[in-house]
């Protein structure tokens, strides 16, 4: 079964957080979605991200290749403040998989920091 994780990175550090789902903020300049490549089925040409607003409806289903991390700002129509649900299917010449587990995080925008002073 292919197995969906979340990298979220962030200002402290970084967080693998697997499934079955969890409610987290994933930062939209710096948070990653990554997962596993399947165990059976073929060799794999590629994968899609599907993503919606609600949970198990997928607006959204996006081709990103043969990798197995992408960045959470390269998904079109990905709006900040929204809680999003995600899930990646495998394909190759045969057809596409089965989908992984769901997981979903509210995007938000990474915190900036204000005021820093430079010590000497």
């Amino acid at each position: 079964m292919k197995k969906l994780m979340c990298l979220l990175v962030g200002l402290i550090g970084i967080f693998f957080i697997s499934t079955p789902a969890f409610a987290a903020d994933i930062y939209y300049d710096t948070g990653k979605l990554t997962w596993e490549a399947p165990v059976s089925g073929g060799e794999v040409v590629g994968y899609y991200v599907n993503y919606g607003t609600v949970p198990g409806v997928y607006t959204y289903k996006q081709d990103v290749g043969k990798v197995l991390t992408i960045n959470v700002k390269t998904l079109p129509n990905l709006t900040v403040g929204l809680t999003w649900y995600f899930t990646v299917s495998a394909y190759n010449t045969a057809g596409e998989g089965a989908k992984s587990n769901e997981v979903y995080g509210k995007v938000v925008w990474l915190p900036k920091l204000q005021n820093l002073q430079l010590i000497q």
